[in-house]
């Protein structure tokens, strides 16, 4: 999934949470340096490979590490903390200076006609994307006429949170969501003059 981002941008949001960062990490180091001395490091490594996946997944709560019965009265003081490390990173990749959008379709370019590699090949010639190359990809987000999934498409495509499929209407609604927020996220890259970090 391209994360773009404006690093200035993110860089000031981060160093006002660094100090809030360092704090909760160093609970979730004597934490799990007492589980380690009380039930032993499987756990503990359990607890750590967890803190490894990426800050979206463990807000959300998913992907919840399996451990073994003598962990679970460490259980929820080890979300508790994990879940407040990742808000502060979340918090740092505000949605106006970071934007996710999905590298296979379901996503904004597809819909436009295009896909992310020409965006991939901009990345790789100029190591981000320059601020032309910012304007480039807002004219094919906010000029192309978007067309948008047929019922045929959605049947293969993800799911709500209670696990029903999405119907057509609300894939609809998801893309032009979607699709403003890519465009505002732009349209500030290019006001700024700023060019544009892609992580792919």
């Amino acid at each position: 999934m391209p994360l773009l981002f404006i690093d200035s941008l993110v860089r000031r949001q981060h160093e006002k949470r660094c100090q809030r960062l360092d704090r909760v990490r160093q609970e979730i180091d004597r934490f799990l340096a007492s589980v380690e001395s009380q039930v032993g490091t499987e756990v503990a490594d359990a607890f750590r490979a967890h803190l490894d996946l990426p800050w979206g997944v463990r807000y959300r709560g998913e992907r919840l590490p399996e451990v073994p019965p003598e962990a679970m009265p460490f259980l929820d003081g080890f979300l508790w903390l994990d879940r407040r490390e990742a808000a502060i990173r979340r918090k740092a990749f505000h949605s106006a200076f970071c934007c996710w959008e999905p590298y296979q379709p379901p996503n904004v370019l597809s819909c436009c006609g295009e896909t992310w590699m020409p965006v991939e090949l901009w990345y790789m010639q100029d190591e981000c994307l320059s601020v032309a190359n910012v304007r480039r990809l807002l004219e094919v987000v906010r000029d192309s006429e978007m067309v948008l999934p047929t019922q045929e498409d959605v049947a293969s495509w993800g799911q709500r949170d209670d696990g029903e499929p999405r119907t057509c209407e609300e894939w609809r609604q998801v893309l032009a969501r979607r699709r403003r927020r890519l465009v505002r996220f732009l349209e500030l890259a290019s006001k700024l003059d700023e060019d544009v970090r892609c992580l792919f």
